[in-house]
């Protein structure tokens, strides 16, 4: 995949040469980088850590400059290995600079990148919103650090000077070293998880804070998969069925409804008390996979896996949903809205679990659902979720699918007031929706296919709701 960019900065180009080639400087504005040393005139080792939701990484790399052409240009290339050679990174970069005059520089970059392994499995397009994130970061770090006094410069020589090696070790120029190795029985320490039965959720998260590369387990089916596919390291299993307070729909005092976060996607999917504008939540749990997984899953599993391309995501940010969470410090309660940070990434922290999913009082409403996926059960390549409440006739409308988190736009959702007045009015909304996305291209579909789904599915879901209310009439 290939990553571009650039940016500018107040500072001469020279100076900003000499410090795009200070592995000081890369060492305090490259997010994640614990260390960078120099192996010799053109070679430098760098450890950088990553990390995207549940999966995180640690890279060992070598970064060889090929060319310089001072004070214009530098070529390098990046090569390394994660873990005990999990995954393989190579990267053939090129950095120029441009003269805007008055000592301001533009900074252009490019690099063509190719990840193997255990995190090629993950997805490029989720690795190319990480990467172009982190490029981002690095220009602001970048930018601020540059005039910084406190920024140790390691000396650097060019390709006519002659090498002077740091490191004595010769296997180290022909090989990626390893900073953390792996243990040699890493694959016999992952056959033999074991599993935690804990009654309470007190105890399941003492069992979080005391387990080292634990996990909570509710339905199971994305994490054991991910597990066998090396994308996460699991050497206890923190198994919640036996939690009593998880399970269950329940309506409270004041009307609002409680799913616990070990509901099953059936148990949502049959459920009598998600009617009115909150249907299109049980219309969601119908859509997931097929029977099997919806046996198995919970709604608590698959908001903490947060997928984009998950079923509920889009229907929960239509009614306003709040999710409990529970840890050491106590519980607290998040909107859907603040749930996801970024790509497969939530506020849940490694010791909280989600405890359940609160609900609004069930208003007298229609919804509707719909979902693009290229086969039946599939994942979703793109949802929408809308409801509209009988008395307001307030549309509410949110697409999932397009971005790390359902896009939803309340200042622009309309009052529906008869199927021949909605067009402009939907057609507005959804250009303002198209301008939040933030699609990946993946196996599913392109980021352009996703775009030119949303004003298909809002008009489709809009049909359905026109139909829903007629035939309640």
């Amino acid at each position: 995949m290939k990553l571009n960019g650039q940016f500018e900065i107040d500072a001469s180009r020279d100076l900003v040469f000499k410090q795009i080639i200070n592995p000081g400087l890369m060492a305090e504005c490259i997010p994640g980088c614990e260390v960078i040393e120099r192996i010799d005139s053109t070679r430098y080792r760098a450890v950088v850590v990553v990390g995207m939701g549940v999966v995180k990484a640690r890279f060992d790399l070598v970064v060889a400059i090929t060319s310089e052409d001072p004070p214009f240009e530098v070529r390098s290339q990046t090569t390394g290995v994660e873990g005990a050679r999990a995954s393989s990174l190579v990267a053939e970069n090129r950095v120029w600079l441009t003269d805007l005059g008055d000592s301001k520089t533009r900074v252009e970059y490019e690099s063509e990148v190719n990840v193997t392994g255990r995190l090629g499995k993950f997805g490029l397009g989720v690795m190319r919103k990480y990467l172009e994130k982190i490029g981002v970061r690095f220009a602001e770090n970048f930018k601020a650090g540059i005039l910084s006094a406190d920024i140790e410069v390691i000396p650097h020589k060019t390709h006519e000077e002659e090498s002077t090696p740091i490191q004595s070790d010769p296997e180290l120029l022909e090989t990626t070293p390893t900073a953390h190795p792996i243990p040699e029985n890493f694959e016999t320490q992952e056959q033999n998880s074991s599993v935690c039965f804990p009654e309470t959720v007190e105890d399941a998260v003492r069992l979080l804070m005391d387990e080292v590369h634990s996990f909570p387990l509710a339905g199971g089916a994305t994490l054991v998969a991910m597990r066998n596919a090396g994308l996460v390291r699991v050497e206890k299993y923190i198994c919640l069925e036996r939690i009593e307070t998880l399970h269950g729909i329940s309506v409270q005092d004041d009307g609002r409804i409680r799913i616990g976060a070990m509901t099953r996607h059936y148990e949502v999917a049959d459920s009598t008390v998600l009617t009115g504008n909150l249907a299109v939540i049980r219309q969601a749990a119908a859509a997931i996979a097929n029977m099997p997984v919806r046996n198995m899953g919970t709604m608590g599993g698959a908001l903490a896996h947060a997928d984009p391309a998950a079923d509920y995501l889009a229907a929960l940010a239509v009614v306003d949903a709040e999710i409990e969470l529970f840890g050491p410090r106590g519980a607290r309660t998040v909107g859907i809205g603040e749930w996801i940070l970024n790509w497969y990434e939530t506020c849940l922290n490694s010791d909280e679990l989600i405890k359940a999913i609160h609900l609004p009082p069930p208003a007298e409403s229609y919804s509707s659902y719909r979902k693009v996926a290229r086969v039946s059960g599939d994942y979703a390549v793109a949802t929408c979720a809308i409801s509209v409440e009988a008395h307001h006739q307030q549309v509410r409308i949110a697409i999932g699918g397009c971005g790390p988190a359902p896009l939803r736009d309340p200042d622009h959702e309309f009052v529906l007031r008869g199927e021949s007045l909605i067009d402009d009015e939907l057609q507005s909304l959804v250009k303002n929706l198209i301008t939040r996305a933030d699609p990946i291209d993946d196996v599913r579909g392109s980021a352009e296919y996703r775009i030119r789904l949303i004003p298909r599915l809002a008009q489709d879901a809009v049909t359905g709701l026109l139909e829903a209310q007629a035939s309640s009439s």
